[in-house]
This record gives C-alpha cells, sequence and structure tokens, in this order.
C-alpha cells in the first residue's frame, strides 16, 4: 500500500529562507503529499510567499505559543501516514521522501526513520556533515545525533506516545525523539536526507546557553540524571559567553579553565547528578593543566588566590559529596562482584567476575590519580613561601587528601581478600 507524507513546518519571520525550503519540498517528486505550513504571524516577505505557492500548499499565519505549539498544530491539521517536520530555514536534499518511503514500505515493523544531514549556511553551502551515529539509545542520552529535518515517522507514533511538548522552547526534537526511543528503535538509513541551517542569530548558535540549560533541565526531569556530557557542555556554553575570555592569550586562558572548572562542579550540584570518578579526572587535568605546579624539574608559581579558591572547594560540602560518591560508586561495584558470584551459571558467574574486576581495578585507579594528583599538588603549594595559612594547608587538606588515598587503599586490600 502506498504510503502518504504529511509535511509540516513551523514559521516566523523566515521569508529570506523559506521559499528555499517550500521548493525543497515540492522538488521531491511525490505525488501522494500534503504540505501544511504554520505561521506565527510573520510582519515580512513570509506571507507573500506563502500566497504565491497557495496552489501547492496549505498555511495559516496567526500568533501561536511557539514552535512546538506551530508543529503540533501542522500534525493536526494533516491526515498522511508519514510525518515529515522541516523548519522555515532547512531543505530537504532530492530524492530523500522516495529513499524513506522505500524502507517505510518493505518494512512495516518500522516507525521512525533518520538519515544522515548536513550543517549548511545561509547561502546553502555545506559546512560540514552533521554528527550522525548509528541507532544507540544509551548514546542518545549522551548527545543529540539525529538531525530534525532528517527523521520520518508515522503518525501512529504520535498517536500512541504524544505531540511535541509545547513548554519547550529549544529541545522538543531532541525530548520527543528521547520520548518515542523509549518505545521502539529508530532505523538509520545511511544516506544524506537534509540540510539543516547554521546562522549566528539561529536558534542553535544564537542562544547555546539556553539550550544547553533547557536540554539538562528536560533529561533531569524526565530521567532524574543529567549525563556528563551535557554538562560539560552547558560550563563551555557559560563561560564562553558570559565571560567574553580570549583563549590564545595564556592568562585568559588559564581564567577561563578556572571558571569552567567550578562552573562544571556547580552544574553537576545544581542538577544534582553524580560526578563520575573519570569525569573528577578530566575536571583535574584541566586544572593541573591551566595552573601547573610541577613539570619536569621546574616549579611553576601558583597564585595566592589559585590556592584559596582551591582550598575553599576541598573544605566544601561538594568536596565531601564527591569523595564519598568516589568510595560509593568502588562498593557497588565490589558488591556487585559478590552476587555475581551466587549465579546459578559458572560460565557466566567467570565471565561477570573478570569483567567486574577490570572495571573495579579502573575505578581504582582512576580514584587513585586524583588522590595522588591533588596531594602532590598541595604538598608542593604547602611549601611555597605564601603567608596565607601555610599550616592550615599542610595540615588539613593533605591530611583529609591522605584519608581518601587510605580508604581507596583499604578498598583494594578488602578486595584482593575476597579473592
Amino acid at each position: 500500500m502506498s504510503l502518504r507524507f504529511s509535511v509540516v513546518t513551523p514559521s516566523f519571520c523566515q521569508g529570506r529562507f523559506i521559499e528555499r525550503t517550500i521548493q525543497s519540498v515540492l522538488a521531491q517528486g511525490i505525488t501522494d503529499i500534503e504540505y501544511v505550513i504554520c505561521d506565527g504571524g510573520s510582519k515580512d516577505e513570509t506571507i507573500e510567499i506563502l500566497k504565491f505557492y497557495d496552489d501547492k500548499i496549505r498555511w495559516v499565519s496567526e500568533p501561536d505559543k511557539g514552535q512546538a505549539d506551530a508543529v503540533n498544530k501542522a500534525i493536526a491539521m494533516t491526515t498522511g501516514d508519514i510525518i515529515a517536520w522541516i523548519n522555515s530555514d532547512d531543505v530537504y536534499y532530492p530524492g530523500a521522501f522516495e529513499a524513506v518511503k522505500i524502507i517505510f514500505e518493505a518494512n512495516p515493523t518500522v516507525q521512525i526513520i533518520y538519515g544522515d544531514a548536513d550543517h549548511i549556511d545561509e547561502k546553502d553551502e555545506i559546512i560540514n556533515s552533521y554528527p550522525t551515529e548509528p541507532w544507540n539509545y544509551e548514546r542518545l542520552l549522551e548527545t543529540c545525533y539525529l538531525c530534525q529535518p532528517a527523521v520520518f515517522f508515522r503518525r501512529s507514533l504520535v498517536e500512541k506516545y504524544g505531540n511535541l511538548d509545547a513548554s519547550l522552547n529549544y529541545c522538543m526534537d531532541y525530548e520527543l525523539w528521547l520520548r518515542y526511543g523509549k518505545q521502539v528503535d529508530f532505523y538509520y538509513l545511511q544516506t544524506k536526507l537534509a540540510g539543516s541551517r547554521l546562522y549566528k542569530t539561529n536558534k542553535t548558535l544564537g542562544q547555546r546557553l539556553a539550550v544547553c540549560t533547557e536540554i539538562n533541565d528536560m533529561i533531569r526531569r524526565e530521567f532524574g540524571f543529567v549525563p556528563t556530557n551535557w554538562i560539560f557542555g552547558y560550563a563551555h556554553a557559560k563561560i564562553e559567553e558570559t565571560k567574553g575570555l580570549d583563549r590564545t592569550d595564556p592568562v585568559q586562558n588559564k581564567q577561563f579553565v578556572k571558571e569552567l572548572v567550578f562552573t562544571t562542579l556547580w552544574a553537576f550540584w545544581h542538577w544534582k547528578t553524580r560526578i563520575p570518578p573519570r569525569a573528577l579526572v578530566t575536571l583535574v587535568s584541566w586544572w593541573v593543566g591551566a595552573n601547573p605546579v610541577l613539570g619536569g624539574n621546574r616549579t611553576v608559581k601558583v597564585t595566592k588566590g589559585t590556592i584559596k579558591s582551591i582550598y575553599k572547594f576541598l573544605t566544601s560540602p561538594l568536596y565531601n559529596r564527591l569523595k564519598n560518591e568516589i568510595l560509593q560508586e568502588i562498593e557497588q561495584r565490589i558488591e556487585i562482584e559478590r552476587i555475581s558470584q551466587t549465579q546459578k551459571n559458572q560460565n557466566l558467574t567467570q565471565e561477570l567476575h573478570r569483567i567486574n574486576q577490570v572495571y573495579l581495578e579502573l575505578q581504582v585507579k582512576l580514584s587513585q590519580q586524583v588522590a595522588d594528583q591533588m596531594i602532590n599538588m598541595y604538598k608542593l603549594i604547602a611549601e611555597t613561601k605564601h603567608e596565607w595559612s601555610r599550616e592550615k594547608l599542610n595540615d588539613e587538606i593533605t591530611d583529609e587528601l591522605n584519608k581518601i588515598h587510605q580508604s581507596i587503599e583499604g578498598l583494594k586490600i578488602e578486595r584482593d581478600n575476597q579473592e
């Protein structure tokens, strides 16, 4: 049975691009297609362009509640089997619909298809390929590797699992993919289907901090945690947009890294998500790289302000929480190892034991690296001739860091004894 396409486009003041979008849809050469554009009341040339295509498309222009609301309204106005959503500044590539149609018609169980795409500029020139990846839901939680105009889905998904979340301003597509991805696997078509436009004033580039903030809020609300990649992304966007630091200048780059580390730690705390040991090691490596203490046979000066800042962090509740999470994760892995040994299938038990042993050793090494790096750093700092609390640094900070090292060693000994 031939499937009918419903193409929907939300629009607002995109007169300089929307005709290219319309033409890319009409040029697909698919006869059984309906195209609806929901405009939010544009005051530029958009309406004149829509009127020109009156005989080929349906459109409305009236105030709405935003992009997601416009898409939902357009979907409700259509009846086709396959929904194609494209924004008013993006384009489809020739043959995209035919390639998608073949897959859908040959595979009735396939509910959603996504393909490759390009980032394009204002003149339709390709900037680079969109970083699309093979389907993996866990990976999708870490990064949105689906290009929105290159995604096509059956109407039945909307009927079963809902429309776009109209409360979202930036990540409504990402939230929809995560919601649908909980229910069905996506089909990856390794063909370039669309061009996604990037320019200074669009949402993706022009409002990165707001985008990252909304994504983190959404993922925290839906899943109870925020992946490390999105925490790092928020921190970079925050510092780049608010501090205006020149990273080619060594002094400003050092300030950038300092701000980045503390903003990242704040973000972990703000979204109440755990700090994986690997993320902690990354933060320490950033800090040491920007504030080197020991390098070969030379000692690099550490400023009084740097010592105060790090001491403030090491004596904060956040630091204690961070330390406890490292130890708790190691303890949990030891417990997993114990449980695995009680499994009835001996071969499976041995394999789980081997995997967990390797993982546990990695966690121990990572945690030891963190402790050792910071212990060595602050032992050296304590030896410098700063006037500010040398004894306090030596007695309190070094002792506290040694406790971490001893706790990890204790767990390691316990693990070895259990073997």
